[in-house]
């Protein structure tokens, strides 16, 4: 059975489960750089908001031969375990200074989101964006994110330069920036380092936040970069890991760009999943002239 054959079968079997107020869409959602993901709504008629339930991992369950009526039963007890308990009223997201307080920034690649990018607010820096979005917050509901769209401009009567001011002040406040030596990242895993970490290797520094999410944006806070290289002792290269984190290495004078180049790209195409992706392209950050580059031109 194909992907799109399954989706209905399970959509199918999750309706005659439910009682016949209860609305069940399939919905295709993109995703950062691009990535289309299959996704299930259920919608009560008491609540107004449903989270998304993606079936990727459900259609490689039954691909291993799990029954279709035994991944409806899976699927929906994940919609009665994150399902909000009350109607949330959205009517907020329409007034400025209502939600101006949580706007915040994150990086995406530009040429991987360009559809995207025409939709939405945006800064560019190099081969990236600097895109916006409202860090939502519910006690009973949780965290989650709303993309600002050109629309959410409109409404509120604010501009590009407006946003930025904002969530460069409101990012680093609310996602706390945290970097730590590779060798005490690696203590975490491993309860003695393997041999293969070097003295040299230990001269890396991984830059994220605290909740490790969308945490290479930590490289845009103010004075960032500027306070890494006072720890580091000089300029440095910024190896785009994933859009959650960064890596810093030292210039030791030993390092080449395009080799880094290859690296990252390997590792990007072999040990991330692809919505992860933020760069395959290594950055400097010259720290005399406290100037961050792309090194994209060999």
């Amino acid at each position: 059975m194909d992907k799109k054959t399954f989706n209905e079968k399970i959509k199918e079997i999750i309706e005659q489960n439910l009682t016949s107020e209860a609305k069940v869409h399939l919905q295709q959602v993109r995703k950062n750089n691009s990535v289309l993901l299959d996704g299930i709504i259920i919608q009560m008629p008491d609540s107004n908001v449903s989270p998304t339930i993606y079936l990727e991992t459900f259609y490689e369950m039954y691909q291993r031969g799990m029954e279709l009526e035994s991944i409806a039963a899976k699927i929906l007890a994940v919609y009665y375990k994150g399902r909000p308990g009350k109607r949330l009223n959205l009517e907020f997201f329409k007034e400025f200074e209502k939600v101006k307080e949580r706007i915040v920034y994150r990086l995406i690649n530009a040429e991987k989101n360009k559809e995207l990018l025409k939709e939405i607010p945006h800064v560019l820096l190099e081969d990236l964006a600097i895109c916006f979005y409202y860090a939502f917050y519910d006690e009973q509901l949780g965290e989650g994110s709303i993309t600002i769209h050109n629309k959410h401009m409109e409404w509120w009567g604010t501009t590009h330069q407006e946003l930025m001011r904002i969530a460069s002040e409101n990012t680093s406040k609310l996602f706390s920036a945290e970097y730590k030596n590779i060798k005490d990242v690696m203590t975490e895993y491993y309860e003695e380092l393997p041999e293969y970490l070097t003295q040299e290797d230990c001269d890396l520094y991984v830059l994220t936040n605290t909740q490790k999410t969308n945490g290479a944006a930590c490289m845009l806070y103010d004075g960032m970069l500027e306070k890494m290289s006072e720890i580091i002792g000089g300029s440095f290269f910024i190896i785009p890991s994933s859009v959650h984190e960064v890596i810093l290495l030292g210039d030791t004078g030993k390092e080449n760009a395009e080799d880094l180049h290859r690296m990252i790209k390997e590792v990007n195409e072999k040990h991330l999943l692809e919505e992860e992706v933020l760069s395959d392209y290594p950055y400097y950050y010259e720290s005399v002239m406290k100037r961050l580059t792309c090194l994209n031109k060999f």
